[in-house]
């Protein structure tokens, strides 16, 4: 590269080369420390070299640091462009990424001017990333999403005389994850039910779980199933729902719940007595369950960072439930 006279050049690439490297580092973290993906944080640290090399290959280092002008670049500037917040860390990877790619194409146009074939692969790396984006974001959204799910409650909507209602009065009570299971009724009202209830959970950033039908969650645009014996197994349940869809396993003890995990399970839903001996979440996530209202202080009390519940048929008497059950967990944590 030949040094522009004024410089432009050079600051752009070297502000966008900054930019491209940071973003890089930021989802790297994000792959190793919070998804514990080793391969996709390899894959971003790989495509950071690889960007600064071809950094190298448009201009010397030292003619990047020459023209850096960081007081005269008006976006330099915190509070020009205030950062739009954060909720939780996938929010943070997906910024970065944005940010690199943007600086990526920004790269790959000024260097256009200069080197084609490093605007080349400044173009690789930019499709490149579109694909590690996906992989990274998806990769295991399920356990993300039940991260912070301390309290799931399962409705027998069969059974229930208004259970649109119910649900929503259990969700507005606390529980993180609401499960419907189908029951007596047929495919039209279950969907039918289904789709209600999926609205009310997303108001409430609850996160809605199908009993037992894959194809129904995904017609319904749940955020995935609760499996039980009998079902399919969770591979089978992911080809139906898709990458990142949230699939849990009720089971019935240790073993259980270990084969549950391994075969790929989000979360499992264990009997309280199962408890023993085993340490909340030692092997992934676990909701206890606890038989009745009356069993709730006595699953906490032993222990148990997370619990399940069934939910009485009223509305009123769902939400009375569910608001003990967040009490005690509140209480005890």
């Amino acid at each position: 590269m030949t040094e522009t006279r004024d410089g432009t050049v050079e600051r752009v690439i070297d502000a966008n080369a900054n930019r491209a490297r940071e973003g890089l580092r930021v989802a790297e973290d994000f792959a190793r420390f919070v998804v514990a993906d080793g391969a996709l944080a390899g894959a971003l640290r790989d495509a950071r070299h690889r960007v600064t090399e071809a950094v190298r290959r448009v201009a010397p280092t030292l003619w990047l640091l020459a023209a850096r002008d960081t007081d005269g670049d008006p976006g330099a500037d915190a509070g020009t462009f205030p950062p739009a917040p954060r909720a939780a860390p996938p929010d943070v990877a997906a910024s970065a990424l944005k940010r690199a790619e943007e600086a990526l194409r920004s790269l790959a146009e000024f260097a256009k001017l200069v080197d084609p074939d490093a605007a080349g692969m400044f173009e690789r790396e930019r499709y490149g990333l579109y694909d590690l984006e996906k992989s990274l974001l998806m990769a295991r959204a399920d356990l993300l999403r039940m991260r912070d799910v301390d309290l799931l409650a399962v409705m027998e909507a069969g059974s229930a005389p208004a259970p649109a209602d119910g649900a929503e009065a259990a969700v507005g009570a606390g529980a993180g994850c609401l499960v419907i299971e189908e029951g007596a009724l047929g495919d039209e009202a279950a969907l039918s039910l289904a789709k209600v209830v999926r609205e009310q959970s997303m108001l409430r950033g609850a996160v809605f779980l199908v009993g037992g039908r894959a194809d129904l969650a995904r017609i319904a645009g749940a955020d995935g199933v609760l499996l039980g014996p009998g079902d399919v197994a969770p591979a089978q349940a992911r080809r139906v729902l898709g990458t990142g869809a949230v699939v849990g396993c009720k089971v019935a003890g240790e073993d259980g719940a270990c084969a549950a995990s391994e075969a790929g399970a989000t979360f499992v839903v264990v009997p309280f007595a199962s408890m023993r001996g085993a340490p909340p979440d030692s092997e992934g996530i676990r909701f206890f369950s606890a038989l009745s209202p009356d069993d709730v202080d006595s699953v906490i009390d032993s222990g148990a960072m997370r619990i399940a519940i069934s939910l009485p048929g009223s509305p009123e008497a769902a939400a009375k439930a569910v608001g003990a059950a967040r009490e005690a967990l509140d209480r005890n944590r």
